[in-house]
């Protein structure tokens, strides 16, 4: 018992013999009392600090979250989308209308050989769409063109009349308008009709109308003759001396 009392004092002596040549060494690594106590100042003050925070972190906690506010008014939003929705609906409401209109009151002539009645087959034109034709002229092309071009009474939906002044028939063409002034065209070459939107020949000058085709080409082909003679005669306009 003795002898292990004697050995604690002595690693005791030794342990503080090691201090003291510690401090010994590096004075200036020795605490004072001073610095000790600045120290100490320095953890309350930040013990403090975080105790301040986790209080202000538990209130926040506890305390619900008020509603961001933005200057965005949803009711003027929403009021907006829905007056150009309205516009874009009424906009394409109205283009449906107006196709649905325009169909109502389009013509559509096509070029048929009917029976006239005695037997003979004869060129006719027969309106087949919806509204009136308008404005007709019916040309009849020959080797120089568009030589014969005649103008028509309107057709109603549903009537058809002959063409009187259609002399060779290979290749026929009809433009016409319906009640708003829009023009369209339809043509028959051979067995094949075809129908399209404005006026194709636009250059046609109408040399007769339905009523009077064949007088009107008279005159011409006579007044053609009279001067051809009077050429061949020499006449310059004084009385003949037969």
């Amino acid at each position: 018992m003795s002898r292990h009392i004697w050995t604690c004092a002595i690693a005791a002596i030794i342990t503080m013999g090691g201090a003291r040549a510690s401090y010994a060494v590096d004075p200036a690594t020795a605490p004072t009392t001073s610095a000790t106590t600045q120290l100490q100042v320095k953890i309350t003050e930040q013990q403090a600090i975080i105790a301040s925070q986790a209080q202000e972190v538990t209130h926040l906690r506890a305390t619900p979250m008020a509603p961001v506010k933005t200057n965005i008014d949803y009711a003027a939003l929403v009021g907006y989308i829905i007056g150009i929705s309205g516009c874009i609906i009424a906009g394409f409401s109205f283009y449906i209308a107006r196709k649905k209109y325009q169909s109502d009151i389009r013509p559509v002539l096509v070029f048929t050989r009917r029976d006239d009645g005695t037997g003979k087959k004869e060129w006719q034109i027969e309106n087949v769409g919806n509204g009136p034709a308008l404005r007709i002229q019916i040309g009849d092309q020959d080797s120089k063109g568009w030589e014969n071009v005649q103008d028509y009474y309107p057709l109603a939906a549903g009537t058809r009349t002959s063409l009187q002044a259609v002399y060779i028939g290979n290749v026929l063409a009809a433009v016409y308008s319906d009640a708003d002034n829009y023009y369209y065209t339809s043509g028959c070459r051979g067995n094949q009709s075809n129908f399209f939107k404005g006026n194709k020949y636009p250059d046609w000058i109408p040399k007769g109308t339905e009523t009077e085709p064949y007088s009107y080409l008279h005159k011409a082909q006579c007044k053609k003759a009279a001067s051809g003679i009077a050429a061949m005669l020499g006449h310059s306009g004084k009385k003949s001396e037969l």
